[in-house]
């Protein structure tokens, strides 16, 4: 009898025991900021293997973490130095002390603990429920010691770890589509380590420094956000994103200086978002995007970064053509392509049909100095031979060997401003933003005049040819406010452009079996403005001044056919030029009238 009892005694306190060593404890979580109170931890607390709340490792005294070997799973976040204060931990090498912990329910943070060299002591982790962060750990050489770890939930940032050569340790990460950030680690020659990665939620690599190859992504086929490739100065190939066949959102890759070609991505056949590809110094096309027919976004090939007086910019100075662009049909957003020092012509685009936003050639940028952004090499602008419509405003700026307008007799329609040249003169300097080699607007003769909303014909200082169709029929019947000046005699005004327009038949006129007539023209105080309608229509009779403001509007409505006389008083006029635009569902007139 007295030997079972003893039997059941020690199976009780074993029960008892086993029951211990699995307790949870400390809801509200937990901070080490010294080495004695994690050298006295299970002293203090015999039964607490699983802390169910935060877990913040920092002291400067902490040089270990046995103490805290008792610990199996955190159910909050675990910090290892701090994050948004200055505090890590200095003399902390490894992470030995954690050997038994498998779990971590929210996120795992290592920042700023300057002497850790490796994640050694992490063995058995295999679960992260948040984001793995890791930053700022300045001897960290390797990730080796994660390599239990299987799922990361959300975030994996791995950032300016200075001395990080590769990411080895996470071979066995096969549970992740969220964000992966790898950024500012100079040292790191590769990404072996993320082998395994097939989807992301956005990707980012950026000015690591070193890094000579992103081969380890080749299993990576989606990436759901952005996918973003900057600043890695010794990347000459993109190889590894062969499988990448789909971009939710935007694509990146901007200063990468020994990047040749984008071939890697020659299976890429969707982007949800833009394409914005500048500063790369040794790119010559873009061969590799072929599979794009539209994008929604923009299409930025070469951009302004910076504000105000730190506005730089970044075009891609070896770029001979855009080649690999060739089955592109539309873009959602806007077209830019500006600072591309020997880009010749815009062939790559013959496709392309319709931009849903703003097309700019060449541009300029500043705060207090100005500077242009052109193209300085590009001739002409064949290569848009099919575009038809633009959805915003058609700028063209400072091309210096820009000599015509060739290659737009598609487009039809803007419905925006047409801005041919721009000059910008204040306290701080001027700016000549112009195209000094344009004769001639002739490529825009079939853009419909009502769609365009202001015009600016400024600083082309060869620029003698603008009566075209659609230039002249805007002055005729501006839609907004109109500055020509500064450029050459022929279209160095309005009045110059609109004299010149007079050679030219309009093909709606033909409609017109007579003119209308001004009489007396010139006039001192009142004439009588006399034109047949040949039908009933709608009639609109307008005074204009040189700059195309209207002065008076005389007829607006439905009027019957015949006859029609209308009287105007000019005496409040000041002398000079005037023009009368007569619309009607016949077509647009336009006589000139001059005040005495």
């Amino acid at each position: 009898m007295k030997k079972l009892m003893l039997i059941l005694i020690t199976i009780h306190f074993s029960l008892l025991t086993n029951h211990s060593f699995s307790q949870p404890c400390f809801p509200e979580g937990i901070a080490f900021t010294s080495q004695s109170q994690i050298n006295n931890f299970q002293t203090l607390y015999p039964d607490c293997t699983e802390i169910e709340g935060n877990v913040a490792i920092y002291g400067s005294s902490i040089s270990n973490l046995n103490g805290l070997s008792v610990l199996t799973s955190i159910g909050g976040f675990l910090m290892i130095g701090t994050i948004d204060q200055n505090m890590g931990n200095p003399l902390l090498t490894g992470l030995e002390g954690l050997g038994n912990l498998t779990l971590i329910g929210d996120g795992l943070t290592i920042s700023k603990n300057r002497a850790l060299v490796s994640l050694q002591g992490l063995n058995n982790l295999n679960f992260i429920g948040g984001q793995l962060d890791i930053q700022k750990n300045i001897s960290l050489i390797t990730l080796e010691g994660l390599e239990a770890l299987t799922h990361v939930e959300e975030e994996l940032d791995i950032w300016d770890n200075m001395a990080l050569i590769s990411l080895n340790g996470l071979e066995n990460l096969i549970e992740f589509s969220g964000y992966l950030f790898i950024y500012g680690n100079n040292s790191l020659a590769s990404l072996s380590g993320l082998d395994n990665i097939t989807s992301t939620e956005t990707l980012t690599i950026g000015l690591n420094i070193s890094l000579a190859s992103i081969s380890a992504l080749g299993n990576l086929s989606t990436v759901g956000g952005n996918l973003s490739i900057y600043d890695n100065w010794a990347l000459s190939t993109l190889s590894g994103l062969e499988n990448l066949t789909s971009i939710g959102e935007d694509l990146k890759i901007n200063n990468i200086d020994a990047l040749i070609n984008l071939n890697a991505l020659s299976n890429l056949s969707e982007v949800g978002g833009g394409i914005y590809i500048s500063d790369n110094d040794a790119l010559i096309n873009l061969e590799g995007l072929e599979n794009i027919t539209s994008i929604p976004g923009d299409l930025s090939i070469g951009l302004i970064q910076g504000r105000g007086s730190y506005e730089k910019s970044v075009g891609n100075p070896s770029l001979l053509s855009l080649s690999g662009l060739n089955n592109l049909i539309a873009v959602g957003g806007n077209l830019t392509i500006i600072d591309n020092a020997v880009l010749q012509s815009l062939s790559g685009l013959e496709n392309l049909t319709s931009i849903a936003g703003s097309l700019t050639i060449g541009t300029y940028a500043g705060y207090k100095t100005y500077f242009c952004l052109g193209n300085p090499s590009l001739k002409n602008l064949d290569g848009l031979n099919n575009l038809a419509s633009v959805g915003g405003d058609f700028n063209l700026h400072c091309n210096d060997s820009l000599k015509s307008m060739a290659g737009l007799e598609s487009l039809t329609s803007i419905a925006g401003n047409l801005t041919i040249g721009e000059y910008i003169d204040n306290s701080w300097g001027t700016l000549h933003a112009g195209n000094p080699q344009l004769t001639s607007l002739s490529g825009l003769e079939n853009i419909e005049a009502n769609s365009i909303v202001n015009l600016q014909i400024i600083e082309n200082f060869s620029l003698t040819n603008c009566e075209v169709q659609s230039i002249c029929d805007y002055l005729a019947a501006p839609n907004g406010t109109i500055e020509i000046h500064d450029n050459a005699p022929g279209c160095n005004s309005p009045l110059e452009v609109i004299e010149a327009c007079d050679s030219i038949t309009s093909v709606r006129e033909l409609s017109f079996e007579d003119t209308f007539a001004i009489s007396p023209n010139p006039i001192r105080s009142t004439a009588l403005i006399e034109y047949p309608l040949h039908q009933s229509s709608p009639v609109t009779l307008q005074i204009l001044d040189i700059s195309g403001r209207v002065i008076e509007t005389l007829a607006d409505e439905q009027q019957q056919a015949g006859n029609q006389t209308v009287a105007f008083d000019a005496t409040g006029l000041k002398p000079g030029v005037y023009f009368c635009v007569l619309k009607t569902s016949e077509g647009i007139q336009t006589k000139k009238i001059i005040k005495l």
